[in-house]
């Protein structure tokens, strides 16, 4: 069964220019990676689409490693499933459900591509992580990635702020992770010291 809806959603999505490795889409454009993914829960046999962008750089600067050579939506900068584009609560189809397959690639074509879409830069995509619950309160690694953003743009303070306040909060590998990430974006301390952890 859900070989049949990877089949219609590959016959959607690789005239777009996707690639396809198991339940996964990959397209690089204008310098990012777009990733559609199928998830299947085998236990209740549900299904669901989500899809995301991978910025490179907030890639490799947040984990430390070059962006892998196929990307799933875990590891995008930014991301959604399709529930949450609908109508804010998580969609999950039966794998019993009649129509499924059309009704999967109408939601990806309706809702995922258009998210796509509008993260096809990196403005866009830091808007979208500033305005995200996972930035509010100041949680890894959306927090991480939108300071690297920052940075990269040339705000290098907003960027350092950014971080400290993500720093001071963080616990575990996060805590370190933050301290080397300022002293590699030479932040400083209100107290004018380079971060250390």
């Amino acid at each position: 069964m859900t070989r049949g809806i990877a089949s219609q959603i590959h016959r959607l999505l690789a005239p777009l220019g996707f690639e396809r490795k198991e339940a996964a889409w990959n397209r690089r454009r204008n310098g990012l990676i777009d990733v559609v993914s199928m998830q299947l829960d085998g236990v209740i046999e549900k299904l669901t689409v989500e899809a995301g962008v991978l910025h490179p750089t907030a890639y490799t600067m947040c984990w430390g490693k070059d962006v892998p050579k196929f990307v799933d939506a875990p590891e995008c900068t930014v991301r959604s499933r399709v529930g949450h584009l609908i109508d804010n609560h998580d969609h999950w189809w039966s794998l019993d459900q009649p129509g499924i397959a059309e009704d999967v690639v109408d939601k990806i074509s309706g809702y995922l591509l258009p998210y796509l879409d509008r993260h096809q830069s990196a403005i866009a995509i830091e808007k979208s992580l500033a305005a995200s619950g996972p930035v509010k309160y100041l949680r890894p690694p959306e927090t991480v990635y939108l300071a690297i953003l920052r940075w990269e743009r040339g705000d290098a303070a907003g960027a350092c702020a950014l971080l400290a306040e993500f720093h001071n909060q963080a616990l575990g590998d996060w805590k370190g992770s933050a301290a080397q990430l300022m002293q590699r974006l030479r932040c400083q301390t209100l107290s004018g010291v380079i971060a250390s952890a």
